[in-house]
């Protein structure tokens, strides 16, 4: 079996996941450190916690050639079907980097590293706040 048939295998059991409702592809909460894990957790209160993306490996950060925190499994993505506005506040006094998106992309980046704040991010990458 070659390495592409192997992902192939992995990327089409994320795809049965996410097709039953769990996880989408790429989306696996096994690598996250505790610290991310337990803040999922917490923002249940907030309303339904899908989670889209963790581990992704090679990852880089749109418009740089600098690895994203997703490709060491410290960075998730998630949509958040609820109250965002207060999920949002919350997370802006938790110790971690926080980024939200305007225009069409409606999911939160939270993420554990040197960073710690919040900014809000154009559909070109361009922080907007």
């Amino acid at each position: 079996m070659t390495k592409k048939t192997t992902t192939l295998i992995v990327s089409a059991g994320c795809i049965l996941l996410a097709l039953s409702g769990s996880l989408a592809e790429g989306a696996s909460r096994n690598c996250l450190p505790s610290t991310l894990k337990s803040t999922l957790h917490k923002l249940k209160r907030f309303g339904k916690v899908q989670v889209i993306s963790t581990y992704r490996r090679g990852a880089r950060i749109a418009g740089t050639r600098r690895m994203s925190k997703h490709a060491r499994c410290r960075a998730v993505d998630f949509h958040l079907r609820g109250n965002k506005r207060a999920a949002v506040r919350w997370l802006r006094r938790q110790r971690l980097e926080v980024i939200t998106y305007g225009c069409a992309m409606s999911h939160i980046h939270i993420a554990i590293g040197s960073y710690k704040g919040h900014h809000c991010v154009s559909r070109i990458g361009r922080r907007i706040r």
